[in-house]
C-alpha cells in the first residue's frame, strides 16, 4: 500500500435485536470485535480506530492488547452515524482516506478489505465501496474530503445522505461474497453466519 490508510471500526451499539452483546459473540474461539479488530491490523491498516458506546470498558477489555486505538462515543444511543462520526473525528488530518466498518461483518476477511483500499487508491474516488449481487455493501473507503463531509454534516443526517452527495465520483469493487451485504442483526444472522 503507497500511503497508509487508518481504519474506523464502528462497535458502540447496543446490540438490542440481537438479545446479547454481539460485540462478544463467539466467532472462531474469539470474540467477534477481537475478530474484526485483527482482520483490519491484518489488512495492514493504521491506526484501527475503535469506536466504542455501550459497555465500553467489557469491551475495551477484549482488544487493549492489540495494536487499535479506542475512542469513546457518548453519544451512542443516538445511533451510528453519531458514532461514524466519532471515529472520523479521530482519523489524522494528513491521511488521505480511511476505511470504514461494522464490527457484525465478522466475515470480511483482509484480503478484501487490501483489495478494497487498493482499488480506492487506484481509481482516486471519493468513495470506493464494495459491491455484490448488484447491491452496495460494507466496508467502505472514503477519501478525506468525504471524512470532511461528514464531520460537517448536520446531526441529523445519515451517511447514506453525506455518501449521496458523492454519487458521481464513487468507485465500485464487485466482489464474489456476499460478506459486504450482510451483518448480525439478529440471532438468526449469527446463527446463520457463524463458522461451524
Amino acid at each position: 500500500m503507497t500511503d497508509y490508510v487508518p481504519a474506523v471500526l464502528l462497535a458502540a451499539g447496543m446490540s438490542r435485536r440481537v438479545g446479547h452483546l454481539k460485540q462478544l459473540l463467539d466467532w472462531a474461539g474469539q470474540s467477534v470485535i477481537r475478530h474484526a479488530t485483527q482482520t483490519l491490523l491484518r489488512a495492514g491498516l493504521s491506526p484501527v480506530i475503535v469506536v466504542l458506546g455501550h459497555e465500553r470498558q467489557r469491551l475495551a477489555a477484549e482488544i487493549d492488547d492489540l495494536d487499535a486505538r479506542i475512542i469513546e462515543n457518548p453519544d451512542y444511543e443516538q445511533g451510528m452515524f453519531s458514532s461514524v462520526r466519532a471515529g472520523l473525528a479521530a482519523v489524522p488530518r494528513e491521511a488521505p482516506c480511511c476505511v470504514l466498518a461494522l464490527v457484525d461483518q465478522p466475515r470480511i476477511t483482509d484480503d478484501l478489505v487490501r483489495r478494497l483500499v487498493e482499488y480506492h487508491q487506484q481509481h482516486g474516488a471519493a468513495v470506493t465501496i464494495p459491491r455484490a449481487m448488484n447491491r452496495s455493501g460494507h466496508p467502505v473507503a472514503m477519501a478525506r474530503s468525504v471524512i470532511d463531509d461528514v464531520l460537517a454534516a448536520n446531526s441529523s443526517s445519515t451517511l447514506r445522505d453525506v455518501l449521496a452527495k458523492h454519487e458521481a465520483d464513487t468507485a465500485y469493487l464487485d466482489v464474489e461474497t456476499d460478506a459486504v451485504l450482510y451483518d448480525i442483526d439478529t440471532w438468526q444472522d449469527y446463527e446463520r453466519q457463524r463458522p461451524r
